[in-house]
């Protein structure tokens, strides 16, 4: 059999879909998006920052859609095709499904599926639902069979903007001004064949400008250090010394007398557990006719906040999703459970790990979701510090005690960004820190 044809390379501006979210202009919309306490549902934001990257990542995948070769296997007769009773009634008989000898749709040739989704940090002004939120997405880096999908949401109102909103085409993520409150999210895409459902191969990308390759680079590496990330995970190596030492202290600590080192206020993970079960309709589903990935997202989202809200007695602030990974499809109608626990807390940030498994009531569940997200609660002197029990809860400790360090760029300790109710905004970026404290 002959080899494919290579596929023809594309150019990142090739690749840019802009969409307008419109919380302020459209009240329909905003009714559908803001929360009991009027301000922006995020786990609906990212719901549709996951579908515009769906989006992009669709069409990037299946342009052009090659010509497939004849079947090899007498084709299915056009009634055959064309009517869904006769379908089901001879799905049984039917040879399996084979591709059309003709070139097909963007959607035909080839679907994809999320496998993850890195750090993104949503600035308070893009809650307050007072602007239009315009969106463009676009793809950044390609591998063999993967891509990576940047979205940048901008306020409109601020910089250049086209008509209805939407930015003006040509200008970039990088070109807005700096005070502009901006949120950059990166989705990572695999490529699979729409009938065997095995990674193919995709176009490569060729960055032409300065700030293409750029992109290019940083996404390249954001690649080497996910890689960099599993490898070294707890799952994978022991702790290191200083990680157990900090586990050692909590020992230390609960069996120091009382009148020597009182305690600090803490709660234990497992008392920081909820738990949600939720059944998958089909009006979730996506073009692979499975659950859509960004439903996901916001049924994690959801319930993290309501975790931080109940243990911690406040209205939490939420300030990153960061990491979340897609390990498997979830099926319509099947029953999916999701794990939420605070599993690590330093200053006022507090880090939530939420795991989503899908149940099929004749086999066992299976882990299909990890997310990890962080928020902010009001500093006080009964901050609630975070302890583990058991091994397992020592190493969600310790690895999100790893991304809190290796997030924290920037540690605030200046007055002008602190807060009155929040204290120190400690690792997290100095404009999130600001639109913070402007509150």
């Amino acid at each position: 059999m002959a080899s494919p044809a290579p596929m023809p390379p594309r150019r990142p501006r090739e690749t840019v879909v802009r969409r307008t979210l419109p919380y302020a202009s459209d009240p329909a919309f905003r009714s559908k998006n803001v929360s009991a306490l009027g301000v922006m549902r995020v786990g609906k934001l990212l719901e549709h920052l996951d579908a515009l990257a769906a989006l992009v990542a669709h069409r990037y995948a299946a342009w052009p859609a090659p010509a497939p070769p004849p079947p090899a296997a007498v084709p299915v007769s056009p009634a055959t095709a064309t009517t869904a009773d006769s379908a089901s009634d001879s799905a049984a008989a039917s040879p399996p499904p084979s591709r059309p000898a003709s070139p097909v749709s963007a959607l035909e040739a080839a679907s994809v599926a999320t496998a993850a989704v890195d750090r993104i940090i949503v600035p308070m002004d893009f809650t307050r639902v007072t602007r239009d939120v315009v969106l463009e997405g676009r793809v950044t880096w390609v591998g063999r069979t993967s891509m990576e999908v940047m979205i940048d949401a901008r306020l409109s109102g601020y910089g250049e903007l086209g008509e209805g909103g939407a930015a003006i085409v040509g200008s970039s993520p990088s070109s807005s001004s700096p005070s502009q409150p901006r949120l950059v999210a990166m989705f990572v895409f695999v490529a699979k064949d729409i009938v065997t459902r095995k990674p193919v191969a995709i176009s490569p990308l060729v960055p032409e400008t300065a700030e293409e390759i750029r992109w290019n680079e940083d996404a390249a590496k954001r690649q080497q250090q996910r890689r960099k990330r599993v490898e070294e995970s707890l799952t994978n190596k022991p702790p290191t010394a200083e990680e157990w030492e900090s586990i050692h202290s909590f020992f230390v600590e609960a069996n120091q007398p009382a009148k020597l080192h009182p305690p600090r206020p803490s709660i234990t993970i497992a008392k920081t557990e909820f738990n949600n079960l939720v059944y998958m309709h089909p009006q979730k589903r996506n073009a692979n006719q499975t659950i859509f990935g960004g439903f996901l997202m916001r049924l994690a989202f959801e319930l993290a906040w309501v975790t931080v809200h109940l243990v911690y007695k406040e209205e939490p602030r939420f300030l990153s999703v960061d990491d979340l990974n897609f390990l498997r499809p979830v099926q319509v109608g099947s029953v999916v459970t999701l794990r939420s626990r605070i599993v690590y807390s330093e200053e006022n940030t507090v880090h939530v790990t939420v795991d989503t498994r899908v149940h099929q009531p004749k086999s066992e569940s299976q882990l299909t979701c990890v997310s990890h997200l962080t928020f902010a609660v009001p500093h006080t002197d009964m901050f609630l510090v975070v302890q583990p029990e058991t091994y397992e809860e020592a190493m969600l400790f310790l690895e999100a005690k790893r991304r809190h360090t290796s997030h924290t760029q920037v540690v605030i300790t200046d007055q002008a960004t602190d807060s009155p109710d929040f204290g120190p905004l400690v690792g997290i970026p100095a404009q999130v820190a600001k639109s913070l404290s402007a509150l």
